[in-house]
Parts: structure tokens; sequence; C-alpha cells
């Protein structure tokens, strides 16, 4: 009891922090929390998803009782006012200290993939993956996809992203472990076979994180920063064969670069260097870098980017970025491939770090939340 009123006292000081941030950009609209102002419980690592006209956000996550971080899902309707109250998934067994979570999705298939802390310690980890064929109303029995001891707490980098195959769907899952090792995995949801994990990589210092793109009928690429630049590795379509990351684009990106697809591929990453940013685009092995070009009105030197891809292949990126005594949420949008004006969403002014953001796009409105602290801010944008 004592660490869930510290707990809601830490989330309540972080709504206070909140408040003092300015109005939002006139083209953006803020959304109230899941549940409305009286669910105070922690808001942490939010995760986007946009399934034709709906969106699905899952965080780890309390309520008044739910007093350990859990998953959490919610859905907003299109152009609705407010999120649907949110629900605790149940997965056959109660699953609490949640640390990271992310979506994925098929055609029909939601795919969830989260980890949390074992009680050996801070600093052990299981990550597990859990399947929806109905939005989100009801979920499969988890999936062990690792365990394994890092050398960190609060949670490494976790991904996941599906593919539509003539056949049948199939997943990737990535994730990061201990000295910065990239393991990933396929499953084949009619295989009886637990999903084993191979390594592909090593991660640089400081960019921890990862990305999984669906190739068409090629299968999967994951990406991720190997300190001169980024890498992309590939996992073969049903047959789940992992093959070891190859350069894809030198240079310096911290953790401005993300990976967004469709069901059916491409996949297309994007990437900001200087003041900026470009995007590569793939149905298969190899990449080809887009004509277009964006420019930001600040260096892309520790700013972290998400995005997501809406279903004219339009890329939309949510970037934070840290200032003086805050930080700033920016979104850069395309129409027809072409790159708009970035825009200034919010400045949330307080140094409370970020734990957590995403963007998700339909081809009618772009959704964006951020987690400062143990609060969460949600906007929205009419495209």
């Amino acid at each position: 009891m004592r660490f869930f009123k510290i707990s809601l006292l830490v989330a309540l000081l972080s709504v206070v922090a909140f408040a003092q941030g300015e109005t939002p950009h006139p083209a953006w609209s803020e959304l109230p929390r899941p549940g409305g102002e009286q669910n105070k419980g922690l808001f942490l690592e939010p995760a986007l998803l946009n399934m034709g006209s709906r969106f699905h956000l899952v965080w780890s996550g309390t309520n008044e009782q739910i007093r350990r971080p859990e998953v959490f899902h919610s859905t907003l309707d299109g152009g609705a006012k407010e999120w649907k109250d949110p629900r605790a998934p149940f997965f056959g067994k109660n699953k609490a200290r949640v640390r990271k979570v992310a979506l994925g999705k098929t055609r029909n298939l939601i795919g969830l993939v989260f980890q949390r802390t074992l009680t050996q310690g801070n600093d052990a980890y299981e990550v597990l993956l859990a399947l929806s064929s109905d939005q989100g109303w009801s979920w499969s029995g988890t999936i062990e996809i690792d365990s394994y001891v890092a050398d960190k707490t609060g949670g490494t980098a976790v991904a996941i992203e599906g593919r539509q195959g003539s056949n049948r769907p199939e997943f990737a899952i990535a994730w990061t472990r201990a000295y910065g090792d990239v393991r990933t995995a396929n499953f084949d949801i009619n295989s009886s076979l637990r999903p084993e994990g191979s390594q592909v990589g090593t991660h640089a210092d400081g960019a921890e994180k990862v990305g999984v793109g669906t190739l068409g009928s090629e299968g999967f690429t994951v990406v991720f920063n190997n300190g001169a630049g980024l890498t992309a590795a590939y996992i073969k379509a049903l047959i789940g064969k992992v093959e070891e990351g190859s350069s894809l684009l030198r240079g310096r990106f911290g953790k401005f670069f993300s990976v967004a697809s469709r069901p059916y591929g491409p996949s297309r990453v994007v990437v900001g260097s200087d003041t900026t940013v470009e995007s590569l685009t793939s149905d298969g092995k190899d990449w080809k870098k887009d004509e277009e070009t964006a420019n930001l009105p600040f260096n892309a030197r520790d700013v972290d980017a998400e995005s997501d891809m809406d279903d004219n292949k339009n890329l939309h990126v949510a970037m934070i970025r840290p200032v003086k005594d805050g930080f700033e949420l920016w979104y850069l949008g395309q129409k027809d491939k072409k790159w708009n004006a970035p825009e200034h969403v919010y400045t949330f002014a307080d140094k409370v770090d970020v734990r957590g953001f995403d963007i998700a796009a339909s081809n009618d409105y772009a959704v964006i939340v951020v987690s400062q602290g143990f609060a969460g801010k949600f906007f929205r944008r009419k495209l």
C-alpha cells in the first residue's frame, strides 16, 4: 500500500508538471487520458497502432486496484472525443512488473509483445507474446520468447511487426539483451514450436533501440544502430531463417531512426542527421533512398523519433527533442510522398524524463502519445 501511495503521489506531481506546458499547436487537439482524470495511476512506455479507423493504445500502468504495472489497453474510434475505458488484458494469469510494450499487426491479428521483470531481481527479464483476433477485446495466453539477465534495470528495447502472407500470417519480434546484444525471432501462428531467438548484432551505447518492418513476400527486416550507422538484418518468410545484419546507412544517427511498414509491405526507414530527414524504402533485401528529404529547424543530434505509415504509404514522424528545462514534441508528415513543414506540437516544461512515446496514423488522423515521468499526454491531428 505504501508503494502504491508513493506511486500515486509521483503521478500527481507529473500531472502538475504537465500543466506547466503550453497550448498545443492549433492543428493538434489534446485528448483526455483513457478512463478520465479520475484514473490517476502510473502511465509508462506507451505504444500505438492503427487498424482501419481505430487506434489501439497499450501501456504499462497501474490503477486503484492494480498496484504493480501491468499491460493496459484502450481504443479510439476515428474522430471520437475520448478513449474507450481502459482494460487490463487477462492472459490466463496476471502478469505484473511490466516494463516495455510494443504492438504489431497482420490483416486481422494484433500482436502484443511485452517485457516484465522477474522475481529474481530488477535486472532479470522475460519477453512475452500475446495475440488478439478481435480488436483487443480478448487475448491469447502468453508465449515466452526469451528470459535473461541484463546489465541494467528499467527494461531493454522490444519491437514487433506482422506480415500477411498468402498462406498465413506471421510475426517477427526483436529485443535487446545485456551488453548491447540484439536478438530476433519469427513466430508462425501455425507452428507448435516455441520461437527461438537468434543474435543479429550489437547496438551502440546510447542507442538501445530496435525496429521491425515487413518486406512483402520476402519476410522481415530488423534495424538497429551499430555505432557506425544503421544495420538491417533479415528474417526469411515462414522459414524463419535469420541473416545477420549488413550495413544499411552509415552515419551518426543516435535514436533518430524508426521503421514503419504495412502487413503486405513495404518497409520504410526514416533517419535524421544534422538538420536533414531522409527515408529509405524496401520490399525485399534491396533498399532505395527516397528522393524527397525534409529540413528541420533544429539539429537532429540527441533527438528520438518514432514513425508510422498510413494506407497511402506516407510517413508520419513524431520527434522528442531535449531543450533547456524541458522537451519539445515535433511532428513531420508526408502527403503524396512529399514532406510537409515540421510542426512544433507541444513543449513539456519540465526536465522529468520522457518514459516513452509513439505515433500512429490512418488516412484521416495522426495520434501521438507521450509519457513523461509517470503521466501521459495525448494529441490528435486531422490529416
